[in-house]
């Protein structure tokens, strides 16, 4: 059960930090007299409205996915300094 958990809670940070984030730029286009609503819906057409768009989306959003895929394995890779981590040859 803890790993079911743990994983549950993995999933629900993010979701929550992104709808906290849509909660707060509506307040604020709120304030300022906008319509959020009409905001949020223009922002989901125009990355994924059309095939322009997803490519657009896609293509920007590649090397954001592939660096966090690389923070997350903690791999040494771009590294050049052995980390504390990593076993020390033995003499």
């Amino acid at each position: 059960m803890g790993k079911v958990k743990k994983a549950f809670g993995a999933f629900l940070v993010p979701l929550l930090s992104v709808l906290l984030a849509f909660l707060i730029g509506g307040i604020i286009m709120a304030a300022l007299g906008a319509n959020p609503f009409l905001a949020v819906k223009f922002l989901f057409q125009g990355a994924f409205g059309s095939k322009a768009g997803i490519g657009t989306t896609l293509t920007k959003a590649t090397p954001l996915i592939f660096t966090a895929l690389a923070r997350s394995t903690e791999t040494d890779f771009f590294r050049t300094k052995p980390s504390p981590r990593s076993p020390r040859p033995r003499p």
